[in-house]
């Protein structure tokens, strides 16, 4: 939607101004400033913003960074399913509406009907190809609405997006809810990143957001500009958004893999990404030579083994079972990590459904050969017991997970119900895969 005012025409012509100002910073210098000093320079610029919902007590919260006397950004996550923003500095409150949104990346822009009388814009800006790991900085925000809060912590890695143009801030400094849309500064108190998330069940694994985006908002935005005459209170729905991991796989991605039995090949299998949300994605699985076989699971992005996947039954009745099918870059393991009674349930021909209690362990890190090529891997070991009035039977699985692919790229299955003259051995190797 194009602008209807000079107001709305102006404001790209800013942005195009704050491009230019992001460019131009200056380099880290030795002037390092006190936190307390960092404090009193980066406090004024930071807010909290209420996107309230559509139902009672429907409010959550954020945090937001004043770039100009009435625009400040913010995550995109922040504002979902809002019918009504506003931001509140001290005890100053305004209304605000949506200006730009770039879902994608997690960051929206709002305008203000007013300025706040305490607000003070940030001054500097700094880019991501000016910064390095082990730096110290930062992080200003409102976790759990409570204005006026700082953390201090490094810059742990650099992490380069797929078009390689802008490195994500990955770093140890403390976020918490309420803190996402604040602002991380560096020791001169200039704004480095937005602060974003941060990866449950692990410590000091958090992101901002670089701040050369904020002046690509308008030009990856035209057809997403609120009209002038927009209602504040429709403007946001079309913010709704789940904040993602920039480390997870995205909609295109694909695997395939081709499936053996005891070294007799079998057939391929491939899984394609074809819904990307927050931890979660929609797979679209394929079997070659079943032009009829097509089935479409959601399963979890992050790895944190709490089950086996339901699972995928194949022509012929090949099983592929699954813990934790993704393995997103700088996931942490240690050998002999260890997790217990993870649930499973298969399939044996002639003899009904099985339930299983499995526990797995982390046994090495290893190179493993698979015809997509070699990779360095993780071997994790399942194995798993059961007893009934059919006798005995036995799940047992061994995973090898490729952190530069996000997937396993060899798993073998192996299922032993002697007793009742049913046994079979898989073994599932990545053939191809491609990314987006």
């Amino acid at each position: 939607m194009q602008p209807t005012s000079r107001r709305a025409a102006r404001l790209p012509l800013r942005l195009i101004a704050l491009v230019a100002f992001v460019a131009a910073s200056p380099l880290p210098s030795a002037s390092a400033m006190e936190a307390s000093a960092i404090f009193k320079l980066a406090d004024p610029s930071i807010v909290v913003v209420l996107a309230e919902g559509e139902r009672a007590n429907g409010e959550s919260l954020g945090s937001g960074v004043l770039i100009a006397p009435r625009e400040v950004v913010t995550n995109c996550h922040v504002l979902s399913k809002a019918s009504k923003i506003s931001v509140v500095q001290g005890d100053v409150r305004r209304s605000a509406r949506l200006r730009f949104q770039d879902t994608a990346r997690d960051l929206c822009q709002i305008e203000l009907d007013d300025i706040l009388p305490a607000g003070k814009p940030v001054a500097q800006m700094v880019p991501s190809n000016k910064l390095e790991v082990g730096q110290q900085v930062f992080a200003v925000g409102s976790p759990r609405g409570l204005e006026h809060s700082l953390t201090r912590g490094i810059i742990s890695a650099l992490r380069e997006t797929k078009t390689k143009d802008s490195r994500v801030i990955q770093t140890d400094t403390a976020i918490s809810p309420g803190s996402s849309g604040g602002g991380l500064f560096d020791q001169e108190g200039r704004l480095i990143g937005i602060t974003t998330f941060g990866v449950k069940e692990s410590q000091g694994l958090n992101f901002a957001i670089p701040t050369e985006w904020i002046g690509e908002l308008a030009t990856r935005n035209r057809d997403r500009v609120a009209d002038e005459t927009t209602p504040a209170a429709t403007a946001p729905q079309a913010a709704a958004v789940e904040a993602r991991d920039p480390r997870l796989p995205n909609v295109g991605d694909s695997w395939s893999y081709r499936v053996s039995q005891r070294g007799r090949s079998i057939g391929t299998v491939s899984i394609e990404i074809v819904e990307a949300k927050a931890s979660r994605v929609k797979e679209r699985i394929t079997y070659a030579g079943f032009k009829n076989f097509l089935v479409e699971r959601a399963v979890e992005t992050n790895f944190s083994p709490s089950r086996f996947e339901s699972p995928l039954l194949l022509p012929g009745g090949y099983q592929l079972m699954e813990i934790g099918p993704y393995f997103p870059t700088g996931t942490e393991l240690k050998v002999g990590q260890a997790w217990n009674a993870l649930p499973a349930e298969v399939t044996i021909i002639g003899g009904g459904r099985a339930q299983f209690l499995s526990d797995a362990r982390v046994v090495r890190e290893e190179t493993v050969r698979v015809p997509a090529g070699e990779f360095k891997a993780w071997r994790i070991e399942t194995v798993s017991n059961r007893t009934n009035q059919s006798g005995g039977a036995s799940l047992r699985c061994t995973y090898w997970y490729a952190p530069n692919m996000m997937r396993t790229v060899r798993m073998n299955i192996a299922i032993d119900a002697a007793l009742i003259a049913a046994s079979g051995e898989e073994t599932y190797e990545l053939a191809t895969f491609q990314r987006k």
